[in-house]
């Protein structure tokens, strides 16, 4: 704030919420990222325990996006209500569980529920997928619960196919087109995927998200891209959410300002 970056959303990722096996608390990052499965959607006690009120109110009352992945086996949700459970993993039967899950995020200030590891929902749960209809109707549950609750969604680790199902859904509103940002693969091979995918997204209706990038130059371990200024662009000209993902007091406000008007308006 201090810079006078125009920040109009805050999305925090799934370190907020408890897994099955958490991930550690890492000042210097890593790749240390857990696959096991959601518990609760709701935050950890150990990060945040005044709440997302609070920690919302100390960044300045933004408007927030909330990430969600697959469930654990061992979620408590499955002790109230009907679950597969397939291994590790389970997923709920009814579609309007997610009703729960979408009155929490509109009581937390949240205007996007982003729904990740889609991917692994329908290839980790055999149940979801043993007859016709039900994928559709787990998603079509969670885009229903974001209207009534007045909510929009994000998908990401999609398949051809949710993307395809994103025609009867009206609150999909931005899709994650290549992997996540500096993890595992590097930025060349992620912007040809971006390119690529981005064809089908935009025939769909939907905006093309490059996940965030940093904005400042080089730095030390993680910290800095050299790629910044190809990365801002490229998330500039997409159509879709342009999110910086610097420590703090590491971003370069001047790279930001040429991707959005003062006011944070691309």
């Amino acid at each position: 704030r201090e810079a006078r970056v125009p920040v109009r959303a805050v999305q925090l990722d799934s370190w907020f919420y408890p897994h099955e096996k958490s991930r550690p608390l890492n000042p210097d990052w890593g790749m240390d990222v857990p696959p096991t499965g959601m518990l609760r959607w709701e935050p950890r006690e150990d990060l945040l325990p005044d709440g997302l009120d609070d920690l919302r109110h100390r960044m300045g009352d933004p408007p927030l996006i909330l990430h969600s992945r697959h469930f654990s086996n061992q979620s408590p949700y499955f002790e109230e209500t009907e679950a597969w459970i397939d291994g590790d993993r389970g997923h709920p039967k009814a579609p309007d569980f997610y009703e729960r899950l979408m009155a929490q995020a509109a009581g937390w200030g949240a205007i996007t529920y982003e729904q990740d590891w889609l991917i692994e929902c329908f290839l980790g749960v055999r149940g979801l997928r043993e007859a016709p209809g039900r994928a559709r109707a787990w998603q079509e549950g969670i885009d229903a619960a974001a209207r009534h609750h007045g909510r929009t969604l994000q998908w990401c680790m999609a398949s051809p196919a949710d993307f395809m199902q994103t025609v009867t859904l009206d609150r999909v509103t931005s899709i994650r087109t290549s992997g996540d940002y500096r993890y595992i693969i590097g930025s060349g091979a992620l912007w040809a995927w971006f390119f690529y995918t981005n064809a089908l997204a935009r025939a769909l209706g939907l905006n093309p998200y490059k996940d965030v990038f940093f904005t400042s130059g080089e730095g030390e371990g993680w910290d800095g891209d050299p790629h910044c200024e190809c990365e801002a662009l490229v998330a500039a000209l997409s159509s879709g959410p342009v999110g910086i993902g610097d420590r703090l007091g590491r971003t370069d406000r001047k790279l930001v300002m040429r991707t959005c008007r003062e006011d944070g308006v691309l």
